[in-house]
């Protein structure tokens, strides 16, 4: 939806997270679980972008067979263009069996942490073994589907300790700008990238950040073992990489290969929603 409603927090969120698939001094790609009511525009948002230009790939009805027949249908310079799947309603896996919504989340792990290795479907067989396949993912769902703390993506699932939580609300205002928003026809316009696909780059993070991306993935490590009812106490580790990798991607498309305080402020300002909290997307003071 258009910024003249509220929503650039997540447009930006959005942008951010893509972008970190072309930061090179990374560990992973950044992935990232939107939360937030129905009807609050998520899986719009996350659709809008250009596929060619964005490095990404939408799967509706994601499942195992379904990643793998993806992948091996891909050729090896495709697969190096396509840095983030996007899943634009998580609440599809939820009606599928305990069994097979364990193997989709056991095979997202796998791609996020480690890299796809094989990729095996009834008529074709995909060795990665000596460039496995990683990405990141955009994962849309809403409240209600996460809500109950026995939740499959909750409870004994290690997948939420390697992404980072967008969630948010609208104001009661907002709600009323959002039905005159959706009668203009712009209201579904797509995003357009530069595309840099085939392009990686290292960007310089420099030390006088790290005392606060420190603090701020102790936080968000706390949030999560809070959500997930984590057994384990989580130091943040996974999150400290994640958070860095986020503000290199600010940086980058800005324009940057350096972290400058325009970049951390920025981050600073989108971290207010990098939690389980649901505030509102218009709350906070926004920065241009």
């Amino acid at each position: 939806m258009s910024r003249t409603i509220g929503m650039e927090p997540l447009k930006k969120h959005l942008r951010y997270t893509l972008t970190s698939g072309y930061v090179k001094n990374k560990k992973r790609p950044v992935t990232t679980l939107i939360i937030a009511p129905a009807e609050r525009a998520k899986s719009t948002e996350a659709t809008k972008f250009d596929e060619a230009g964005s490095g990404a790939l939408y799967l509706q009805d994601f499942t195992s067979y379904g990643l793998r027949e993806l992948l091996s249908e891909l050729s090896g310079k495709e697969r190096e263009g396509v840095h983030h799947i996007v899943i634009p309603d998580l609440e599809r896996i939820s009606a599928r069996s305990r069994n097979v919504r364990h193997q989709i989340l056991a095979d997202m792990r796998t791609i996020v942490e480690e890299g796809f290795i094989r990729a095996r479907t009834y008529n074709t067989k995909l060795d990665m073994s000596d460039n496995p396949y990683q990405c990141g993912f955009i994962i849309c769902t809403t409240k209600e589907d996460v809500s109950d703390g026995r939740s499959i993506y909750r409870k004994g699932n290690s997948l939420p300790s390697r992404l980072i939580p967008f969630t948010y609300d609208f104001s009661n205002g907002m709600r009323e700008d959002v039905l005159d928003f959706v009668m203009r026809e712009d209201s579904y316009m797509r995003e357009q990238k530069e595309s840099l696909v085939g392009k990686a780059f290292d960007v310089v993070l420099p030390d006088s950040y790290s005392m606060t991306l420190k603090m701020g993935a102790k936080i968000l490590a706390k949030e999560t073992e809070k959500w997930t009812n984590s057994p384990d106490e989580l130091i943040g580790v996974r999150a400290l990489e994640n958070l860095s990798t986020y503000v290199k991607s600010v940086a980058l498309y800005n324009g940057r290969q350096k972290v400058t305080e325009d970049d951390f402020n920025e981050f600073l300002w989108l971290f207010n929603w990098m939690n389980f909290k649901y505030y509102d997307i218009d709350e906070f003071e926004r920065r241009d």
